[in-house]
């Protein structure tokens, strides 16, 4: 019997993203502090990012083969990943919705009850507007901390 009910637990979020397309490499790190959910099915992380545009609201829900990201903020937008398929979504900007097409090669999460600590690593193809814009690698780990 599946348990329906969710374990919260107050998480800092570190976020990496490494975007390659030819020979260019561009990474970088994030950091923010949020929450968990997670139950023997699902596993919800949500955490605020804050830089030069201002506030971001991230939402990561991760199910068995798939996972959203729902961006709302400085940010818009809604990302689904599913294994070895090719998703639709869309980034909203300031000068109207962008269409994504998003081509998931790599889907994984674990969470350790006991240690309190996660992972959600992500590896996809990406086109904006039909255009190729690279690879994304995006790893983001979990760290329970006191509250």
């Amino acid at each position: 019997m599946t348990s329906l009910s969710f374990d919260k637990i107050k998480v800092r979020v570190t976020i990496n993203t490494v975007i390659t397309k030819g020979s260019d490499r561009e990474q970088m790190t994030n950091e923010a502090f949020g929450m968990m959910y997670v139950n023997d099915e699902t596993a919800v992380c949500t955490f605020v990012e804050r830089n030069e545009s201002g506030e971001t609201e991230t939402l990561v829900k991760v199910e068995a083969n798939k996972a959203t990201i729902q961006r709302s903020g400085a940010l818009n937008m809604r990302q689904q990943f599913v294994m070895n398929e090719k998703t639709e979504s869309f980034y909203l900007t300031p000068y109207g919705r962008l269409m994504m097409e998003t081509k998931t090669k790599t889907l994984q999460f674990s969470w350790n009850k006991l240690k309190r600590v996660g992972l959600i690593h992500l590896s996809y193809d990406l086109w904006m507007q039909h255009e190729y814009t690279g690879r994304y690698d995006v790893t983001i780990q979990m760290e329970g901390v006191e509250s």
